[in-house]
């Protein structure tokens, strides 16, 4: 490992000390060592936090399908990247640090959004949790594991809330292909295609 290891119960106490909610997303690194190639991560990265910004959406019931994501949405549910860990490869983000005594409820809700999908996909009940979605979270969704099929990777997502205990959601290599599958078939009515000479 060229990286700390991965430790749950560490990582909920750093949640507690920066009063911050902590995320872990593990992907299935293609080398040895807790490394990761650059490129594909950095679209990872931006396919999570459209993902959260577009579940924002959800949870305030501001659903918006075309333009940009409303700007206190935006400052609210901004991550930053807060470290790495071994664990096949592990990446941490945290919510942005803010100049007040508690954090916004909504990081947390729009990372339990994410880990509701993760956990729908194991248990047959994603076509159920898909129906709550509007067309960009369904987007944002698909695009984020379009990512991971790419990769061939599976993905684990940790969220340490600043109170309380950490919730694990594993989505396998075969869930990443099966969850694309579903998801591309409930934006089906969703798709435009546009071609440009």
């Amino acid at each position: 490992a060229t990286a700390a290891p991965l430790d749950v119960e560490r990582l909920e106490d750093e949640a507690r000390d920066i009063g911050r909610t902590i995320a872990v997303f593990e992907l299935d690194g293609p080398w040895r060592t807790t490394e990761f190639p650059l490129r594909p991560l950095g679209e990872v990265m931006r396919t999570v936090q459209d993902s959260i910004d577009s579940f924002a959406q959800v949870v305030t019931s501001n659903q918006t399908n075309r333009g940009a994501v409303q700007r206190e949405i935006l400052e609210e549910t901004e991550l930053t990247f807060y470290g790495q860990r071994a664990a096949s490869f592990a990446f941490l983000v945290a919510s942005a640090p803010r100049d007040r005594l508690f954090e916004s409820d909504l990081v947390m809700q729009s990372l339990s959004e994410l880990t509701t999908l993760i956990d729908a996909a194991a248990t047959d009940t994603l076509g159920e949790a898909l129906g709550r979605l509007h067309p960009r979270a369904l987007s944002k969704y698909r695009d984020l594991l379009e990512q991971l099929d790419d990769l061939e990777s599976g993905l684990t997502a940790i969220v340490a809330p600043p109170s309380g205990q950490a919730v694990r959601s594993t989505l396998t290599r075969d869930g990443v292909r099966d969850s694309l599958e579903l998801v591309r078939s409930s934006l089906g009515s969703e798709v435009e295609q546009i071609t440009i000479e």
